[in-house]
C-alpha cells in the first residue's frame, strides 16, 4: 500500500510539468488485423494490444494508442502531458465531440485502465478507440467494416465486440472524466487514467495536515 501511496504522489508531482519520461515496456496481448484510416486505400497490420508503459521510470501503467499511424519506442522518450481533446498530434487533437466519446466508450466498459483485458476485449477497446478517433462519424457512422477506418481479415468475435462498444455509444452513458494523454510528435500518443479525483482530494488534504503539523512544531521547536 504504501508503494501505491508513494507512486500515486510521484505521478501527481510529474503530471505538474509539462512533459514526462514515458517508455513502452510490453504489449501483454496478442491479435492483428489489416485495418485502414483512408477508406481502404492503404492497409497495414499492426498488433492490437494494450500498452504496457512506464512512467518515470518508477511504475508501470496499462493503456492503449490514440494514433493508429504511428510506432511505440522501447526508449525512455519525453511526453507532453495534455488534456484529452489534444491528443493525436498527428492529426492537430482529436477535439472535444470526440474525445467525449471516448469518455463514454471507457466509462461505459472500462473504467479502471489498471486491469487488464483479456485478448479479444483488449483488441476490441483499441478498434473503438481508433475508430472514434479517425472516423468521420457524421457522415459513416461508427462501424468497423465501413468509412475511413476499416479492419479485416481480424478474429470475428474481436470485431462483434469492438461494433457491440460502438453502437452503445450514444451521450447518455458514464463519461471517464479522469482521461488525459501523453503526447509525442513522433511516437504513439498514449491515454492515461489519472487517480480518481477522491484520492487526489485525500492525498491532498493528508499533504496539507502534515504541512500544517510540521510547521506548528517548527514554530514551537
Amino acid at each position: 500500500m504504501k508503494q501505491i501511496f508513494f507512486a500515486i504522489l510521484a505521478l501527481t508531482t510529474s503530471l505538474s510539468a509539462s512533459t514526462i519520461k514515458v517508455q513502452f515496456i510490453s504489449a501483454p496481448n496478442s491479435g492483428s488485423a489489416q485495418r485502414t484510416v483512408d477508406g481502404g486505400a492503404n492497409w497495414t497490420s499492426p498488433g492490437f494490444s494494450m500498452l504496457n508503459m512506464r512512467i518515470d521510470n518508477s511504475f508501470n501503467y496499462l493503456t492503449f494508442c490514440l494514433e493508429p499511424l504511428q510506432p511505440v519506442s522501447p526508449s525512455i522518450l519525453d511526453y507532453d502531458v495534455v488534456s484529452l481533446d489534444q491528443a493525436t498530434t498527428n492529426i492537430g487533437g482529436m477535439g472535444l465531440a470526440k474525445a467525449d466519446f471516448v469518455r463514454e466508450l471507457i466509462g461505459r466498459f472500462y473504467p479502471n485502465l489498471n486491469v487488464a483485458l483479456p485478448d479479444i476485449q483488449a483488441g476490441a477497446m483499441q478498434m473503438a478507440l481508433w475508430e472514434i478517433i479517425r472516423e468521420d462519424k457524421a457522415a459513416n457512422g461508427f462501424n468497423v467494416l465501413t468509412g475511413l477506418v476499416r479492419y479485416r481479415n481480424e478474429n470475428i468475435a474481436m470485431m462483434a465486440q469492438a461494433q457491440i462498444y460502438l453502437d452503445a455509444l450514444d451521450g447518455t452513458g458514464p463519461k471517464a472524466m479522469n482521461l488525459i494523454a501523453f503526447n509525442n510528435a513522433v511516437q504513439q500518443d498514449i491515454l492515461f487514467q489519472t487517480p480518481e479525483p477522491a484520492t487526489f482530494a485525500l492525498i491532498g488534504s493528508a499533504l496539507i495536515s502534515l504541512g500544517a503539523f510540521r510547521r506548528r512544531t517548527k514554530n514551537k521547536a
